[in-house]
């Protein structure tokens, strides 16, 4: 994710930025605010460093597609072995609504 990269420099620039101004201020509350400002860029290119490493993990370890696995689509079809009635329920209530009936209230 190179927009953390980006955000973590523009907070270097800032906290330099920042540290100028309180050494020619010297204001102790403006060092500390870029210091702050300078971790904060730190925890930022850390945070892209880890989401980065985690997406190549995902990748690596991740399912592969099988050409012999079914699609949901398919498993919808009506297969016997991944029956489910709550998929049913919604196929049978798409079925009366494309016949021009209402769909059956069920009690909650």
């Amino acid at each position: 994710m190179p927009i953390l990269t980006v955000i973590a420099f523009l907070h270097w620039l800032v906290a330099l930025g920042v540290l100028v101004w309180g050494l020619s201020e010297e204001s102790p509350f403006l060092i500390a605010l870029a210091i702050a400002t300078a971790i904060a860029g730190i925890l930022f290119l850390a945070f892209e460093r880890v989401i980065s490493l985690l997406t190549d993990i995902r990748d690596a370890v991740g399912p592969k597609i099988h050409p012999d696995k079914k699609s949901k689509a398919e498993r919808i079809g009506g297969d016997e072995e991944n029956f489910d009635p709550a998929t049913q329920s919604l196929k049978d209530d798409l079925d009366r609504i494309r016949a021009g009936l209402p769909p059956i209230e069920k009690p909650s």
